[in-house]
């Protein structure tokens, strides 16, 4: 858990920062299937809009809304740690 905190800054989402690729990249290792909530998240994080926009828009639980948003952050965060590892991989010879 220590090394994800050392990485939590860079690996933050902001809403209206993230590319559709890198979007799309994400919810293709989550859990998150549903098309509500994906096309809410997509919304959030791609178009910049508030949370009260999104969940008014799609009709979908605030609480769950948040959850789903988490979800994604602790994603990014896990991704950003592993890198590192994956670096150290690439200098040995096979």
């Amino acid at each position: 858990m220590l090394e994800t905190k050392r990485y939590q800054s860079i690996s933050h989402l902001n809403s209206g920062e993230v590319s559709e690729e890198h979007f799309h990249l994400l919810m293709n290792i989550s859990s998150i299937r549903g098309k509500k909530i994906t096309s809410a998240l997509q919304a959030f994080f791609v178009e910049g809009k508030t949370r009260r926009e999104v969940y008014t828009k799609y009709d979908i639980d605030p609480g769950n809304f948040s959850r789903k948003i988490e979800e994604i952050q602790t994603l990014s965060q896990n991704i950003v740690a592993l890198y590192p590892h994956y670096l150290s991989y690439s200098s040995v010879q096979i």
